[in-house]
């Protein structure tokens, strides 16, 4: 029993539907295997807002839905105190390893491995390698709307690679690394591909019974290029020339790098194997602008906005951390955030329409979405201060996919059975179903 071994590869919001067409053009053997695997299509919440990868990974996790494990941001499972699947399966008296799972607690006892996403505060197991790799995961995620390589990170990144890279992958990360100097997609892809390497090696190592690693290349490139994808109706809109050049397609750069890692596990003998999307993306009809603050302690210092600390999330988001529980100095620094607008073209907009007060820290999303020109400012109605805008931003991207509560499902556990459309939640009694104690068995 002991001998029992699943992976569980978590392709985020990769939409399939469309990936089809690829597989088809350019042969792509692997996922087309995937097809030949035991799938269906996956469920999440209605409401949009509850649409977010965090939240529906935090339910695959935890087998609880979005009202009920109540998980509304990165960095929110740190106030979950009921179990997720990690613990569950170790608990059973399995080994249990983890690459970078979205919105994860560390609550192994003797995890074989663990490192956590670059964006949830959890400690990384004791590894002195597993650290270096989440420290430039998490500086490389942070500092993606520049998607530049530092020298330092370099320097970083080479160390990782040449302990963990199989010698016959150099070529090819040679290539995308070259790619990537053009393109600056194919650093994403370099990173995807990176954690697979550093998944594979750990799992050969430590031999866990059960691992999971976190793939959100294509997510990344979803959300930023989908409208470039020729996979798309030639009636649909498309990206202007100046963001991206006609003819490339990232979405068909990443798929091809995605059919090889595939290549990895359908390979594999005596180990069954997940690959869960969570949900989906599908192409947005009306395209916004993502910008995110070039320097947050700048920002706040200039709007009189006291801070211990600012946690980086994914984007546009971000946290703002006090030393202080005063409750009316925390009010006080929501209005001045609350009360900060972007003027673009005489037209006044919320800088941060989304706020939300905590006990000891702020939740900022920076949801203004529209072109900014020279001569756009911020203006701080509550301080009477105002601050250039481009100087102090950095364009992101221009938003091309959407969330869509469709997920997709692939498994070669024998005799699976499971109904069109299951909620994404039952991954959890899946993998229960797998490794659990009878008396712990669900029908997914």
């Amino acid at each position: 029993m002991k001998n029992k071994k699943l992976i569980l590869i978590e392709l985020n919001e990769i939409n399939f539907d469309k990936i089809k067409y690829y597989s088809e053009k350019y042969n792509l053997k692997n996922i087309k295997k995937l097809f030949s695997l035991y799938n269906i299509k996956t469920s999440s919440e209605k409401e949009y807002c509850l649409l977010e990868p965090w939240i529906q990974w935090a339910s695959a996790h935890t087998g609880l839905n979005a009202k009920e494990h109540k998980i509304l941001h990165l960095g929110d499972i740190q106030k979950f105190k009921t179990r997720q699947i990690f613990e569950e399966v170790e608990k059973f008296g399995y080994t249990v390893g983890a690459i970078s799972p979205m919105n994860t607690l560390n609550n192994l006892k003797k995890p074989k491995y663990f490192i956590p996403d670059p964006w949830t505060e959890t400690s990384c197991d004791k590894n002195n390698l597993s650290n270096r790799i989440k420290n430039i995961l998490s500086k490389t995620v942070k500092d993606n709307s520049s998607l530049s390589f530092s020298f330092s990170m370099i320097v970083e990144v080479l160390i990782i690679f040449f302990l963990v890279v199989r010698v016959k992958r150099y070529f090819l990360f040679l290539r995308i690394f070259l790619h990537s100097l053009k393109k600056k997609w194919f650093k994403v892809i370099f990173f995807d591909l990176l954690i697979n390497e550093i998944h594979l090696n750990y799992f050969k190592k430590f031999k866990p019974n059960f691992s999971t690693v976190f793939f959100n290349g294509g997510a990344h490139i979803q959300h930023h290029y989908f409208l470039s994808s020729k996979a798309l109706k030639k009636s649909e809109k498309k990206n202007p020339k100046w963001y991206i050049k006609e003819n490339d397609d990232p979405l068909k750069d990443i798929i091809k790098y995605y059919d090889i890692i595939l290549s990895d596990y359908l390979d594999m003998k005596n180990t069954n194997l997940i690959i869960a999307t969570a949900l989906r993306q599908v192409p947005i009809k009306k395209p916004e602008y993502y910008w995110k603050l070039k320097n947050y302690e700048n920002f706040l210092n200039f709007f009189e906005i006291p801070f211990d600390r600012i946690q980086q999330l994914m984007s546009r988001d971000f946290v703002i951390h006090f030393d202080f529980k005063n409750k009316n100095k925390i009010e006080e620094c929501f209005k001045v955030l609350r009360d900060i607008y972007v003027v673009d073209k005489d037209k006044k907009t919320r800088a941060f329409e989304t706020i939300e007060k905590r006990e000891e820290s702020i939740f900022v999303s920076f949801t203004f979405s529209n072109e900014l020109t020279k001569g756009d400012y911020f203006i701080s109605e509550n301080k009477k201060k105002k601050m250039e805008c481009l100087n102090n931003v950095n364009f992101v991207a221009i938003k091309n996919g959407i969330h869509n509560s469709s997920g997709y499902l692939f498994t070669n556990i024998k005799n699976f059975q499971s109904k069109e459309n299951m909620h994404v939640k039952n991954i959890f009694n899946l993998i229960i179903n797998f490794f659990g104690r009878e008396d712990e068995k669900n029908k997914v």
